[in-house]
């Protein structure tokens, strides 16, 4: 750029006016050059503060590129500083500073700097989400859609949580169901409210298998998202709140829980599968409920056991089985609860959630279970997905998948419905003893 038009900048941005003997290209290019200079000066409180906020980030990754860079022979050598003013100084000066070129690098520089600024926000909400789901395991969580993408029977929902965006993939094979109702894909709209249910993949996006229907006041609400640092925190000896996440490991041994305490704060707590099958058995509906929680003796800081409130204080692990008559069937005052349960009115259906559903297991026929309710026979899809929770039941994963070991045990089932056959699909199986 000429000096003219540089001495035309300097006095257009101190005057507002050109000098009558202004042509009219350079009119056309001062007024470029000021309107670019404008909006910088407009952006420049917001973009400072991205900058700075993302400073030590850019700084740290520039050092180790200057470094790799010192280390290759024959490569250039930056310029010493006080060469020549810095790109912030020439960016937002309001004299000879915005020449097109130096423009054109500042546009480069400053999109350099909102990336680094975007990638700490995106990392922050990562890390609030790496504290409650891990790739592989099973996820039961509650959110508010905020948008949709896709169409038919493949869709992408976008939800707004607790602990940041969810990203929660749909397919054919996803039920959609309030309570025992069954619904379609295309009845999610953005500001439904959904639980959702289903397999942690890459990039924690949420593989639906379940999602439910839920109305506004089903579910914990808390009044802003969480953080990372909350979090990590170390709970309480013993506290009370509602569980607002609860995941399944991949390894079949250990489940998590988060729990929205009643001061408002969150706490992610360890239990045993075993005790997440007894939250399972116990309420309609885990994502909501009240629940007490206190730390175990030799179980370290974050390893709890949790318990329903207004439940009876069932054991949950390690507690003398029933006892067995000669040909195997169990006896005594938990059997009796246990048969209680099968053969009596199930508990009532929950106003919207996942479908439930309990009973004796009866037949097989490959991976399709009859069990027999207090309303009759339903048949029960389970598939490879499904999580498969043992309670003294006295047999293995393996006889439960396979064979005919399993005819006779009791079951609770939580999940959904095929959309075809109106069979339940098993998301959570959780096995007992023969009554």
């Amino acid at each position: 750029m000429s000096d003219r038009i540089d001495d035309l900048l300097d006095a257009y941005i101190e005057s507002g006016e050109l000098p009558a003997d202004a042509t009219d290209d350079e009119r056309t290019e001062v007024e470029h050059l000021a309107r670019a200079a404008g909006l910088f000066r407009a952006t420049r409180n917001v973009t400072t503060g991205e900058a700075q906020a993302a400073m030590p980030v850019a700084r740290a990754r520039f050092e180790r590129f200057v470094m790799a860079k010192e280390a290759i022979p024959g490569a250039s050598v930056a310029a010493p500083r006080g060469s020549r003013r810095s790109w912030f100084a020439r960016l937002y000066a309001t004299n000879r500073g915005l020449q097109l070129t130096g423009l054109a690098t500042a546009i480069g520089v400053l999109m350099l700097v909102v990336l680094f600024a975007a990638q700490n926000a995106r990392d922050k909400t990562e890390s609030a989400l790496a504290q409650v789901l891990d790739e592989g395991d099973y996820a039961q969580v509650y959110g508010t859609v905020s948008s949709v993408s896709g169409e038919g029977d493949s869709r992408t929902f976008f939800v707004s949580s607790e602990y940041g965006e969810l990203e929660v993939a749909a397919d054919a094979e996803t039920s959609v169901v309030e309570s025992n109702d069954l619904h379609d894909l295309a009845s999610i709209q953005p500001g439904t409210n959904l639980l959702i249910a289903g397999l942690v993949g890459r990039d924690r996006t949420i593989l639906a298998q379940t999602l439910a229907l839920a109305g506004a006041d089903s579910t914990p609400v808390a009044e802003a998202r969480t953080t990372a640092a909350e979090l990590t925190r170390v709970p309480p000896e013993s506290f009370s709140g509602k569980i607002a996440l609860m995941t399944l490991a991949e390894d079949g041994i250990g489940a998590k829980v988060v729990v929205l305490a009643d001061d408002g704060t969150r706490y992610v707590v360890r239990i045993s599968r075993a005790n997440a099958g007894v939250l399972i058995a116990g309420a309609n509906r885990i994502l909501g409920a009240d629940v007490t929680l206190s730390r175990t003796a030799d179980g370290g800081d974050r390893f709890y056991t949790a318990r329903l409130v207004g439940t009876d204080d069932r054991p949950v692990r390690g507690t003398p089985t029933p006892a067995a008559t000669a040909n195997g069937t169990a006896t005594g005052p938990e059997a009796t609860r246990r048969a209680n349960a099968a053969t009596t009115a199930p508990a009532p259906a929950p106003a919207d959630g996942f479908s439930r559903m309990e009973g004796v297991i009866v037949g097989r026929d490959a991976n399709i279970l009859t069990v027999q309710t207090a309303t009759g026979n339903l048949r029960v899809v389970i598939r490879t997905q499904t999580q498969i929770i043992l309670d003294d039941a006295g047999i293995t994963i393996a006889d439960f998948r396979r064979g005919e070991a399993v005819i006779g045990h009791t079951i609770v089932v939580q999940g959904g419905i095929e959309r075809v056959t109106g069979r339940f699909i098993a998301d959570v199986a959780l096995v007992g003893p023969k009554p």
